[in-house]
């Protein structure tokens, strides 16, 4: 009896810790979307790897909104994302929108770069100029095959060397 009884309360501290978790967590997406921000939207030409409902958007590094919808343009078969960007962020109509990533291990942003422009962009503008995210196993693999090439080259070269001298 004396067992089941601390079983009991062990699982109603573990749900109750849950239920604070969940609570937290629905306060700061609350804040994050929506909530005193605009909405913009960009087409990427791209692939835009890993980037989902809930990711961040930076400008220059900082953290000033969230990515709300990752859809495809059936149209122009292209992925189209809708972002909200904190209220007193202004951004001109040349700023570029990308995919990036701090580090190799990490997990990819929309950084916004300013351009130069005179005209900002108003709620429910598009922004016109984007990158994609760059996949680094093809780079990895081709420059893995050059790298190859070169090196049965030397090795060839120093082979041939060799015998010649013997």
């Amino acid at each position: 009896m004396r067992d089941s009884l601390f079983e009991t309360i062990v699982g109603i501290a573990v749900v109750a810790a849950a239920g604070v978790f969940l609570w937290f967590s629905l306060q700061q997406s609350e804040k994050t979307a929506g909530n005193g921000s605009y909405e913009l939207t960009a087409q990427f030409t791209g692939p835009i790897n890993g980037v989902l409902q809930g990711t961040d958007v930076r400008l220059m590094g900082v953290k000033v909104g969230v990515v709300t919808d990752v859809e495809l343009d059936k149209a122009r078969l292209v992925p189209k994302i809708t972002m909200n960007v904190a209220e007193g962020i202004e951004l001109d109509e040349d700023t570029t929108a990308k995919i990036a990533s701090d580090g190799f291990l990490s997990g990819p942003h929309i950084a916004l770069l300013p351009g130069s422009g005179l005209a900002m962009l108003e709620p429910g503008d598009e922004i016109l100029y984007t990158s994609g995210s760059v996949e680094l196993g093809p780079l990895l693999t081709e420059f893995a095959t050059s790298l190859d090439g070169r090196l049965k080259n030397i090795a060839e070269a120093i082979s041939a060397n060799n015998s010649a001298a013997q």
